[in-house]
């Protein structure tokens, strides 16, 4: 059980995060944990150091695996509740969420972005490599800081802001609010 309009936040260095969302207010985390092990000992102390942990404190959730293990990783797939909002930090993975009702902003260094159905704001934070993104009936402003490869959005009702590199297409269907994109050499406004 977590509280009501709990803030989460979710810490994955090595793996994809996976969120969707449940009634009530309970927190339900899964870890698919991947071991690269010569033994079977080697194996169960990478899986040990890799185990999820989740901490409440007052309103605040954080999520996280183990100490981590550079020869291992971690697919945590988490179900939130409705009303929570959400922070991922992610390493090397891909973030997936749908449904949210709170938004999300999501930090990620190597990996792509999927959203669908999520209402209140979107922000995406991106360093290193390029990043797929897509994001599908988001309800309020979507703030994009970094590069990304292919840029797929369809169905969103706030602002779009883009400030970074496009290296691959760009793709726009149904926005409803002004986009503006600053990229080298271009600033956009549409």
């Amino acid at each position: 059980k977590i509280p009501a309009n709990a803030a989460i936040e979710i810490q994955n260095p090595i793996g994809d995060t996976t969120l969707t969302v449940g009634y009530g207010s309970t927190i339900d985390v899964q870890a698919h944990e991947v071991a690269y092990a010569d033994s079977d000992a080697d194996a169960k102390s990478i899986f040990d150091a890799e185990a999820p942990q989740v901490t409440v404190s007052g309103s605040a959730v954080l999520v996280k695996p183990g100490s981590g293990n550079s020869k291992g990783r971690v697919n945590l797939t988490i179900t939130v509740p409705k009303s929570a909002k959400v922070t991922v930090t992610a390493g090397r993975g891909d973030v997936t969420a749908a449904g949210l009702g709170s938004g999300i902003s999501v930090n990620a260094s190597h990996g792509d972005v999927h959203l669908s159905s999520i209402a209140g704001s979107v922000q995406l934070h991106f360093s290193g490599n390029k990043h797929d993104i897509s994001a599908h009936q988001v309800d309020g402003d979507l703030s994009i800081e970094g590069n990304c490869n292919d840029l797929t959005l369809s169905e969103i009702k706030g602002k779009i802001a883009l400030n970074g590199e496009i290296f691959g297409a760009a793709r726009m269907e149904e926005v409803s609010s002004p986009v503006h994109l600053h990229i080298t050499g271009t600033d956009l406004q549409l």
